[in-house]
């Protein structure tokens, strides 16, 4: 029975010690060579200028559920898959991962200032995609990200839910966008 014992523990330390190892393989070879580009976009939005808390609190109200440590997971894994193919169990796996270490080395924040700066907003008239709240701005409104009004910074959180239900200027964005217009609060537009 002791030997029993003795021998169990071994391989249960054995696999124990392989899947830490493989989770820190994991992070050598697919997380720490984007750690510079999540850096930058982590570090965007992580201040305390109005505009940034004010995309906090609108992040926050819109998707109180952090949807958007998913989205960013999602988003990352997709990125360096680098056009390969991928069965679901796979994939999962994979984003799973991701997810783990995403959430173990950034905070909230930093995962929303991550999303803000990928998110999909949909396409411009030339059929380009339009990624990142500074493109939006650019995009879909002509101006600076640092020019927009309550409203418009709302629309920008508002359409990634669905770049092609909330188009702009549509009666859908505009009811949505009024339920969101209380955080707001005091805000006031750049000059």
């Amino acid at each position: 029975m002791k030997r029993f014992m003795a021998w169990s523990m071994t391989i249960f330390f054995s696999i124990l010690l392989i899947a830490g190892l493989s989770f820190i393989g994991y992070y050598v070879v697919e997380i720490y060579p984007a750690r510079d580009e999540l850096n930058a976009s982590a570090a965007k939005y992580v201040n305390d200028k109005s505009q940034t808390v004010l995309l906090n609190r609108l992040m926050s109200a819109t998707y109180p559920d952090d949807h958007y440590y998913h989205h960013v997971t999602r988003i990352m894994s997709y990125k360096y898959l680098s056009g390969e193919r991928q069965t679901t169990l796979r994939r999962i796996t994979r984003e799973g991962l991701w997810s783990l270490w995403l959430k173990m080395l950034y905070s909230r924040e930093e995962m929303g200032s991550i999303w803000l700066s990928h998110i999909y907003l949909g396409r411009t008239d030339d059929n380009n995609a339009i990624y990142g709240i500074e493109n939006g701005a650019g995009s879909l409104f002509s101006t600076a990200l640092s020019d927009l009004s309550c409203e418009q910074l709302a629309e920008l959180i508002i359409i990634p839910q669905s770049p092609s239900y909330y188009k702009l200027g549509s009666e859908r964005l505009s009811a949505r966008t009024k339920r969101l217009l209380p955080v707001c609060g005091d805000y006031e537009q750049p000059k």
